[in-house]
């Protein structure tokens, strides 16, 4: 599967190109991409999430490794901070693992996992873009125990300013509100992200 990561996207919102965070210094937030979300792709991540195909893992991890590298400067000399979308405790139950924990540790990286969710949303299938975000609005939050001096010491960098290593990560990005939320929960607790990666992006926003 090649790459084609696209470091000049911007992640999409309900009525715009560009995300829009209330209170934030800055709308945009880099989203990088590594795959289209179409078939086979849309295949593979579905069958590596529902049917239990861990085996797919190695194969859908390098392209996102691939975009990491390309997010991180192409070098490895500070490492990424990866923060995963949080898998939910029904998921795991199904499944034995969570999906975007799993392809962030196969590109080599450990996940930083500062996330969790306060309450569970309703399933988004059907659901606008806008009722997407409506539905997940307040429902992340960052870990109480210390997460923001752990994202601190890894990084070096004081957590009040925006550190060019610490990006969300989820599989896959259809309308961005799952990530609009997880930006807003990091902002909220003094944490400012460069962007989000994910590894596939819905054709309807390519």
């Amino acid at each position: 599967m090649p790459a084609a990561h696209a470091p000049g996207s911007r992640l999409p919102g309900a009525r715009s190109p560009d995300i829009r965070l209330p209170g934030a210094r800055s709308p945009d937030i880099r989203l990088l991409w590594a795959l289209r979300y179409h078939d086979p792709v849309s295949r593979l991540v579905l069958d590596f999430k529902n049917h239990h195909r861990v085996d797919l893992a190695g194969a859908l991890a390098a392209p996102l490794a691939k975009t990491i590298e390309a997010a991180n400067g192409g070098t490895r000399s500070s490492p990424a901070l990866l923060v995963p979308i949080p898998g939910r405790a029904a998921g795991f139950t199904r499944r034995g693992y969570h999906p975007v924990d799993m392809l962030i540790r196969r590109t080599g990286h450990p996940p930083l996992r500062l996330l969790e969710w306060a309450h569970t949303p309703r399933d988004q299938l059907g659901l606008s873009s806008a009722e997407r975000a409506q539905n997940l609005a307040g429902t992340l939050r960052v870990r109480p125990r210390g997460s923001v001096a752990r994202v601190s010491a890894r990084s070096g960098t004081s957590p009040a300013l925006r550190s060019p290593n610490l990006w969300v990560v989820d599989d896959v990005c259809t309308s961005g509100a799952t990530l609009r939320e997880a930006v807003r929960a990091l902002r909220d607790a003094g944490l400012l992200p460069a962007g989000v990666l994910v590894l596939a992006r819905a054709a309807r926003f390519a």
